[in-house]
């Protein structure tokens, strides 16, 4: 079943982090090789608050397969106890365009340890929920159903 239409995943590396790391824990969330895949990382530099260069990453994906993939190790990774949490916060998570928000704390994910976050410092995950009619309660939803 597509649950999403696509995803979207951006981390920020800022000069004063390696950004190799930060690239790396990027490429974790995926159960996929991108390369392989032939899922590009998207590379930008923009500019700070005092002139610092940021290094702006984003992978986005729109294949069924990969979504269920990504959808499926995610959910191993969080564990029942975060998932409740999303759960728990599903309302306040999903805009009115259907895009569902997760936050992921960057520095534990470089250490290979997923872990939910309020915090800018993370790996932004945007899904575009695939729910008809395209409406907030069936969105709602399919997101019940993708974290059961």
């Amino acid at each position: 079943m597509n649950y999403a239409h696509n995803v979207i995943v951006t981390v920020f590396a800022k000069e004063t982090e390696n950004s190799e790391e930060v690239l790396k824990g990027l490429k974790l969330l995926f159960p996929f090789d991108l390369l392989k895949e032939k899922i590009n990382v998207k590379q930008e530099t923009a500019t700070g608050i005092n002139e610092n260069k940021i290094i702006i990453y984003t992978v986005k994906f729109t294949k069924t397969r990969h979504i269920t993939e990504f959808l499926q190790n995610l959910i191993k990774q969080l564990g029942p106890a975060q998932i409740k949490t999303l759960m728990e916060q599903k309302e306040s998570r999903l805009d009115q365009d259907r895009i569902f928000y997760i936050r992921l704390d960057k520095k534990e994910l470089i250490n290979q340890k997923y872990k939910l976050t309020d915090k800018g410092d993370c790996y932004h995950i945007k899904m575009h929920i695939a729910a008809y009619p395209a409406k907030r309660e069936p969105a709602l939803e399919i997101i019940e159903k993708i974290f059961k």
